[in-house]
């Protein structure tokens, strides 16, 4: 996708940069065009590694604790519970969200403007330790397709109940949302997933994961958008296939990091699900607390009670 970019900025480049020297160039001034030909691409390369690194896929070390809970949809109850788990663990602990922080559902009450107000505050106040994912629904805001549960397009419902000064503090905070956590202790991490294999076939799914920008898919078909490119994946897939996920985790080890297992929100599950060996599920119910020290490679080293706890 990148590559593709840089070959457009140059043909274009080029192509002015002849027109403005005319068709009688002289030997020097072919050779200079080369010269500065080459000199774009590489800085647009250089340009473009520096921006790559973690703007979607945050690694984190082997050393100490990492709470992940799944969706919120609006519950200040739950919010508040894992914010009162999360300051009483201390300092070396991590805390994921896997997306979706607004947009309630019945049962209670849809306080999603507070659960975004408080969060903010909180990633601002811990940074690195606070990594709050995108989720459809926020993405919703800045490119994605639009969301409906119950007959209501919550996108539209929300926004419309927003001052505009209010709604674009939100579409900056969503921008500035990573897609997928990498641990060193070989675990990934994402709303959902896992990309499919055909997406992924012979690509860099680090580099281009960390290049994407939410904004491009604002015209795409949304069936086109959620099967066949790495974002849709990374927020709307519900196909737990084996041989995707295993095709998706050796292309997160490619930077020699190896991956075991994807741990995903996004799909209702009655408390978790394990799917083969290497994902799990994760609903609202329960969150998943590990030892960031331990080297995970399966599923099955997950207990109940010890790291999938009820919440």
């Amino acid at each position: 996708m990148m590559n593709d970019r840089i070959k457009k900025i140059e043909k274009r480049y080029k192509k002015e940069l002849n027109a403005l020297l005319g068709e009688g160039k002289t030997l020097l001034q072919q050779e200079l065009i080369k010269r500065l030909e080459s000199v774009l691409v590489d800085c647009l390369a250089e340009n473009n590694e520096a921006a790559a690194k973690d703007r979607r896929v945050v690694s984190l070390p082997r050393k100490g604790n990492l709470k992940v809970f799944a969706d919120i949809h609006g519950n200040w109850k739950d919010y508040s519970r894992i914010k009162e788990i999360f300051l009483g663990s201390g300092k070396d602990c991590y805390l994921v969200l896997l997306g979706d922080y607004i947009h309630g559902s019945p049962g209670y009450q849809d306080e999603s403007e507070k659960v975004l107000d408080d969060l903010i505050k909180l990633k601002k106040r811990y940074r690195k330790r606070v990594i709050p994912l995108l989720g459809d629904h926020e993405h919703s805001y800045i490119g994605g397709p639009n969301v409906s549960k119950h007959g209501v397009n919550q996108t539209l419902a929300f926004e419309y109940r927003l001052s505009p000064d209010k709604m674009k503090k939100y579409r900056e905070f969503f921008r500035s949302l990573p897609l997928l956590v990498k641990t060193d202790n070989g675990i990934a991490i994402s709303h959902s997933g896992p990309v499919r294999a055909v997406v992924i076939n012979e690509v860099d799914l680090i580099y281009e994961t960390n290049m994407i920008d939410y904004d491009d898919f604002a015209d795409i078909d949304p069936y086109e958008f959620r099967d066949n490119t790495i974002l849709g994946n990374l927020l709307w897939n519900r196909n737990y296939n084996q041989e995707d996920a295993r095709a998706f985790l050796d292309a997160l080890s490619q930077d020699g990091n190896k991956c075991f297992l994807a741990v995903y929100g996004h799909t209702p599950v009655d408390g978790y699900r394990m799917v083969g060996g290497n994902q799990l599920i994760l609903s609202p119910s329960c969150f998943l607390e590990i030892d960031l020290s331990e080297r995970i490679k399966s599923v099955e080293q997950f207990k109940r009670g010890m790291h999938i706890k009820k919440f």
